[in-house]
């Protein structure tokens, strides 16, 4: 029992405790003797710096409107414990005080369908909750109904994803679904809390959730990873119909679970009434009833077969070789170069070797080599995890090869100084021969940084923005046949009609051509009509009534840009010209032509950013000024948005 006073309320008993956080019954010291709900450290010292970030999160991204399923934080505290956040109290027992052993097969089902209708309202009201766990759900059994706590959504415009995070809640760990992960490649949206869901409803009936990780890393593999234990098999302990519906919940892939919470509700229904009138459950076929109510595109590559066969060319030329090929990406903005990198490239590179990257910005380009500086940076991040022998052979050879010039990227590259110490930096040398040693030793730390175990790839993305020295250095790695046979890998992209021809790079890379180097140019064209039909037939499943006449529609429109696509039938939906009633999608084919839309993608989010509320516009004016260090810094700043209107955008 506490018996503490925190800003006019009196603690007054502990409803539950986790790891580090808690929940308190708190009573208010004024007249009223008003109950509420405190989320609190369980001491000081157990509150991260990551935990109470989480904690200000939850309450600075927090919906703006009423949700009848889901408690709000009214108010955030600053206690000398951390930071708390004051709930109206629910009704009911918080599910974490229920789940230590089996429930009843009739509560147990009940509890299910009020999770299932609860998501299926704050989903409905276009958000996602994206940390269910039975620490964070309220049932009120004599009311029949569950409200959850935890919202921390970021929603508009049809889609519905989380807003970010940055940390995973160690009750969550068990539950959270692989995409959270983030090694999936895979966007989050409403049915990663289906997937949670599932985690709950298969503990519920056995006592314990499939997966009980010990550690964060442990946490990851078991939901990318293991297959569910063999308990889901037991009838015992499952009902074979409840076993079926717990699997599709639990689906690796998104697109291979229920699309929907009505859909769940339906079954969870059906499989409820059943046991109580009869005492046992018709077999039936899962989600026969589940429809795609929300706007969820597919993670798939549409109308790409060339495109993948350079790809694997380009693998297959570069194992066993130290001269493999570069890869040259380009296409129109919104062609999907880098996309296709993420999902047809990269999951081949990360089996063999280390990957770094940058992404060049344009309010950059007075930052000279600030390219190979993101390059460095990742690169340290991933030796940091190595083991101690190669982190110290690593050092050696490091030392070795660049000698006191490496203080010319130490003094740029903090991560790379924590890890070899300080070095002094030649003030006598002029300009020029300060250049060329820069560039001379940033070709020695990656080639040191690449080795025939694992060698390195380096991804440059948005080359058109490039400045003067990371060109340089470009050029020189291109071009430098000693380089060749000591790595990196590199990988090219940028926008093809925002390159200039005269470029010094892009003459670098046709001068390789014509060198006989070895380059693969890899053009991200348009979608084709048929590709437009196969990005709709995944995306409502075959529940799109007249979904050919509206594909070439879209085809007209967009000339079969993805990105453009994508924006549009979102626009489609957030303007009520694209909706779901039961388990079809229609559209207003009339609607559609009188739409006023821009002609090309970059003039459809431009006037999409013309729409928004004035607070929000200004905090993407922010964003442009800050460029890629924006997500950083929004991790740092999150009350900047003021709320869930600035998340969205």
């Amino acid at each position: 029992m506490i018996i503490n006073d925190i800003s006019g309320l009196k603690l007054i008993e502990d409803l539950w405790q986790g790891n580090s956080l808690q929940f308190v019954l708190a009573l208010s010291s004024e007249a009223d003797s008003r109950r509420f709900l405190l989320e609190m450290p369980v001491r000081a010292e157990s509150l991260s710096s990551e935990e109470a970030q989480h904690l200000r999160r939850l309450y600075h991204f927090r919906p703006d409107t009423e949700l009848t399923a889901a408690i709000i934080p009214r108010q955030i505290l600053e206690t000398d414990a951390g930071p708390a956040l004051l709930y109206e109290l629910p009704a009911g027992r918080l599910l974490a005080s229920m789940t230590g052993r089996p429930l009843a097969t009739s509560q147990a089902l009940d509890v299910a369908m009020r999770i299932a209708q609860a998501l299926a309202v704050i989903h409905d009201a276009g958000f996602v909750h994206a940390g269910i766990s039975p620490a964070r759900i309220w049932y009120d059994e004599a009311a029949a109904r569950v409200t959850l706590s935890g919202l921390c959504s970021a929603a508009g415009h049809g889609r519905v994803h989380a807003a970010p995070s940055g940390h995973i809640e160690p009750e969550s760990w068990p539950y959270i679904a692989p995409e959270r992960v983030g090694r999936t490649l895979r966007t989050e949206d409403s049915r990663c809390d289906l997937y949670s869901l599932g985690a709950i409803i298969y503990q519920l009936f056995s006592g314990v959730p499939p997966f009980q990780p010990r550690s964060i890393l442990e946490c990851f593999h078991a939901h990318l990873a293991l297959p569910l234990p063999d308990e889901i098999c037991e009838t015992t302990i499952f009902p074979p119909q409840v076993a079926r519906v717990v699997r599709k919940l639990l689906c690796k892939n998104p697109d291979e679970r229920y699309q929907s919470a009505a859909g769940l509700v339906a079954d969870l229904r059906r499989i409820y009434d059943d046991w109580q009138n009869n005492g046992a459950i018709t077999d039936f076929e899962p989600g026969q009833l589940d429809s795609r109510t929300q706007l969820h595109f597919s993670d798939d590559l549409f109308d790409r077969a060339h495109e993948f066969r350079l790809a694997h060319d380009w693998a297959c030329r570069r194992q066993g070789s130290r001269t493999a090929p570069v890869l040259v990406l380009t296409g129109a903005p919104g062609s999907g170069k880098t996309d296709f990198f993420r999902r047809a490239i990269l999951p081949d590179i990360l089996e063999s070797g280390h990957l770094a990257g940058c992404k060049f910005d344009q309010a950059l380009l007075e930052q000279p080599g600030c390219g190979f500086v993101q390059v460095a940076d990742a690169i340290c991040r991933t030796f940091a995890s190595e083991i101690p022998e190669v982190i110290e052979l690593w050092q050696k050879n490091l030392e070795a090869a660049a000698g006191n010039d490496l203080g010319l990227i130490t003094a740029r590259v903090q991560a790379l100084a924590r890890i070899m110490g300080h070095h002094e930096i030649d003030e006598t040398l002029d300009p020029a021969e300060a250049r060329k040693r820069t560039c001379r030793v940033w070709k020695i730390f990656l080639r040191v940084c690449s080795y025939v175990e694992k060698p390195l790839y380096i991804f440059f993305d948005d080359i058109q923005w490039v400045d003067d020295l990371s060109s340089e250095l470009l050029i020189e790695l291109l071009l430098d046949k000693n380089s060749a046979n000591t790595g990196p890998y590199l990988i090219l992209a940028y926008r093809d009609e925002e390159f200039a021809l005269e470029h010094p790079l892009r003459k670098a890379v046709e001068e390789l051509k014509a060198d006989g180097g070895s380059v693969i140019d890899l053009k991200m064209t348009p979608l084709s009509l048929h590709g437009v039909e196969q990005l709709l037939a995944t995306t409502f499943g075959g529940q799109l009534d007249d979904s050919g006449a509206l594909a070439e529609f879209l085809y007209r429109r967009t000339a079969g840009n993805p990105l453009f696509l994508r924006h549009f039938l979102q626009k489609m939906h957030a303007e009520g010209h694209l909706s779901c009633s039961g388990t079809r999608w229609a559209w207003d084919a009339a609607a559609l032509e009188r739409l006023g839309c821009s002609d090309n993608v970059i003039a459809l989010l431009c006037a999409r950013l013309a729409a928004m509320a004035p607070a929000s516009r200004r905090v993407m004016e922010v964003a442009v000024c800050l460029g890629y260090e924006f997500a950083a810094a929004a991790e740092c700043h999150g009350d900047l948005a003021g709320g869930s209107q600035g998340a969205g955008t």
